[in-house]
């Protein structure tokens, strides 16, 4: 049975997150409306992340 990120974490933007969350040594999750909307079946496009430590710098990160 396939969990429900198999369909909704498949985004490249994804793999991003965790690679530099992992190369980092933080958590980083999806939040909000992103994850309400998956369990409605309903369309998603903005995406809410919340990570341990800085954001700012977490973000710079990921644009890199």
């Amino acid at each position: 049975m396939p969990t429900i990120t198999a369909q909704f974490l498949d985004r490249p933007i994804f793999r991003i997150v965790s690679e530099v969350a992992a190369e980092r040594g933080v958590r980083a999750f999806v939040i909000g409306g992103f994850v309400r909307d998956c369990f409605l079946g309903r369309p998603r496009n903005d995406i809410d992340i919340v990570v341990e430590g800085s954001g700012i710098d977490f973000a710079r990160a990921v644009g890199d």
